[in-house]
């Protein structure tokens, strides 16, 4: 007599990708082919925001993407490999946010689509790029909160990606109202500008204004 075996069923959690954090020097992301990218590296111990001229980043919230990405871990058994359902998880093509980490050779070290599931707490990823297994993936161990891998991506309300929340904005400090600036300087770039201002001798209260670099010339008063 021959019995037939059902075929086994993998169960069980396995990590997203084999990464450590701190291998981490560059971080992509972007919504479709023609949608905004966010590019941010490693400049030292500092991020910077590649497609805003090198700005600061929010170096906290670079560093906790990373490492919510380096701890996920994922079912091992696949919620479905049927393409024609992936946009139930916001994971078609052109709907889902990828997630791209390289290290200091270019080497990619982890490419996916993060998607969502019914609520706030469910993460559902594919991979990307040419490794990885196919199709979609819930991930666990989040426990119920809503400190997710996709929460982490700085998506706005309609679900797009904005590089302006990158900025680490704690560098912007407001003047008091009662501030007398005397020098300024503004870099694009590899271009510095330099203003300079004296007290106006013929109108007190008033100062003038200098460029003395890259060319020593008079400034606009109004602008500066």
């Amino acid at each position: 007599t021959k019995y037939w075996k059902q075929p086994e069923v993998a169960t069980g959690s396995e990590p997203l990708a084999s990464l450590k954090a701190e291998d981490v020097v560059s971080v992509e992301l972007f919504i479709g082919a023609a949608g905004e990218r966010v590019k941010l590296f490693k400049d030292g111990e500092i991020w910077r925001l590649t497609n805003r001229f090198n700005a600061l980043a929010d170096s906290e919230d670079v560093e906790l993407l990373i490492k919510k990405a380096a701890a996920a871990k994922r079912l091992v058994r696949a919620a479905t490999d049927d393409k024609a359902r992936f946009s139930n998880y916001e994971l078609g093509d052109e709907q889902a946010p990828h997630l791209l980490l390289a290290d200091k050779q270019g080497k990619e070290l982890l490419h996916v689509l993060v998607g969502k599931g019914d609520n706030s707490s469910t993460d559902f990823i594919r991979y990307g790029g040419k490794t990885g297994a196919s199709g979609v993936f819930e991930l666990v161990d989040f426990g119920g909160s809503l400190d997710t891998l996709r929460s982490r991506l700085q998506l706005d309300a309609d679900g797009k990606l904005d590089a302006r929340s990158w900025l680490d904005v704690r560098a912007f400090k407001t003047l008091p109202g009662n501030a007398e600036a005397t020098k300024i300087k503004i870099h694009d770039k590899d271009l510095e500008i330099e203003l300079e201002s004296t007290p106006d001798a013929s109108q007190p209260g008033k100062r003038v204004w200098q460029v003395v670099a890259p060319e020593r010339s008079f400034g606009n008063a109004s602008a500066a």
